[in-house]
């Protein structure tokens, strides 16, 4: 009877150990970082490990969608100086890890394990999730555990009286010695969820300036934001603009003091402006492109392009006809008198 309440007792006192190390098995990951990034930008997380077992191992995995996301640098917590960890990422969509601690450095709170920075590639907006996947560790526990010191002696006596031996079958003797105890212990997993957004666009340029029955001068140029346009005074304005990114909108401001302001708004909300000077002549021949003679010089009024010698050239080629004719008299002259003198000699 004495023997069966020692076993009882053994067996509840096993049951309560079991009970306590359940109780202090908790151990959880965790993982922080980047809500949010763009296309073809960088994203970052950071993975921690908490556990109030003091876990001296620990091994799992970090899953991620290789069709958003690249490994672009890895980077081990300063916190695991006295670990020898090592981190796997050749296999795309999966970064694989272990750690041993090489002294008494056992996580017992929370503690970053590693950092990883990611490549965001794709055009595309998406939510993507940064996962762990089967993190566990091995845990060593030494326990007292009591037994019976001279088991052997009894198992022999009752063989002996199982074969009709008269033996005495000794009072157990109980004593007490250190068991190891090895168990697997599984942290709960984590996930971190990434916003990617595409990148908003900062083009606010155009890509041409059209007047239509009019010139613009200087010849257009993106970067300039100063124009000339130059039209008959009877001639309706037509302007038409074509932006240099789609995403883009354009703005043309009603004429104002013989000016009119075009805006460029880009998508992500900069802008940028041209101004144009209206000038009005009369009788203006568009056809004649004052920035093939002059591009930094707009046609003054009352000038449609031409130069301004044109005017005269017929008074120009009268006046070289009529000199020429004069030498011509004059050399006539002198010869017709320079006979007469010589006749006169003669005689």
């Amino acid at each position: 009877m004495k023997k069966i309440v020692l076993i009882l007792l053994s067996i509840l006192c096993s049951l309560s150990l079991l009970t306590v190390s359940a109780a202090n098995d908790y151990s959880a990951m965790t993982i922080k970082g980047s809500t949010s990034s763009i296309c073809n930008g960088l994203a970052f997380v950071e993975v921690n490990a908490n556990s109030q077992s003091g876990v001296k191992n620990i091994t799992g995995q970090i899953k991620y969608d290789k069709s958003v996301l690249a490994v672009f640098d890895v980077e081990i917590s300063d916190n695991l100086d006295g670990w020898e960890f090592n981190i796997d990422t050749t296999s795309a969509g999966i970064i694989s890890f272990t750690g041993v601690a090489k002294a008494h450095d056992p996580i017992e709170a929370e503690r970053l394990l590693f950092k990883v920075t990611f490549i965001v590639h794709g055009s595309f907006e998406t939510n993507t999730v940064v996962s762990t996947s089967s993190v566990t560790s091995e845990i060593v526990e030494i326990t007292t555990e009591q037994y019976i010191t001279n088991q052997a002696e009894i198992d022999a006596a009752r063989q002996a009286w199982e074969n009709g031996e008269e033996v005495e079958i000794p009072e157990p003797i109980y004593g007490t010695r250190e068991v190891e105890n090895k168990r697997t212990i599984t942290f709960e997993n984590a996930s971190h969820s990434i916003r990617v957004v595409k990148q908003l666009s900062k083009n606010s340029y155009l890509k041409n300036i059209e007047v239509e029955n009019g010139t613009l001068s200087p010849v257009f140029n993106k970067l300039n934001n100063a124009y000339k346009v130059t039209i008959d005074e009877n001639t309706e304005l037509k302007i038409d603009c074509f932006k240099e990114d789609e995403r883009a909108t354009i703005v043309i401001q009603d004429e104002v003091n013989n000016q009119v302001i075009i805006t460029v708004t880009a998508e992500d909300g900069s802008n940028n402006t041209y101004v144009l000077t209206i000038i009005r002549q009369a009788n203006y021949n568009s056809n004649v492109d004052p920035n093939i003679q002059n591009p930094d010089n707009p046609v003054q009024p009352g000038n449609n392009g031409t130069s301004s010698r044109k005017p005269n050239a017929g008074l120009d080629t009268l006046s070289t006809v009529i000199i020429v004719a004069l030498m011509i008299v004059s050399l006539v002259g002198i010869g017709f008198g320079g006979s007469l003198i010589y006749k006169g000699s003669r005689e």
